[in-house]
């Protein structure tokens, strides 16, 4: 079935896992998602709207349960489109 909220919505691992100091994540589509993506790292805009274009935020990526798994960096580089930096390790790459 799938989930709905995902429905158009691509995820890439624009670097190799676990091989380098920084893992880069490309991220498009649903509204919905790109706003849990920003809300996590604190860019969120109160109102419900997504962040503006050119925007780079900074905060902590976490597990379901609210533990920190490691600090990320949100940029904005188009509508609809999100660039997700973290550290390399597979643990927060995957997470």
């Amino acid at each position: 079935m799938g989930n709905p909220t995902l429905k158009g919505t691509q995820v890439a691992l624009a670097t190799p896992l676990g091989q380098g100091g920084i893992s880069v994540i490309l991220i498009k589509g649903a509204e919905q998602v790109l706003r849990e993506v920003e809300s996590a790292v604190g860019l969120s805009q109160g109102s419900g709207g997504s962040a503006p274009v050119g925007v780079l935020g900074y905060g902590y990526l976490r597990q379901p349960g609210g533990e920190a798994v490691d600090e990320v960096l949100v940029a904005v580089p188009r509508a609809g489109e999100r660039i997700l930096t973290c550290h390399g390790g597979s643990a927060a790459t995957v997470a």
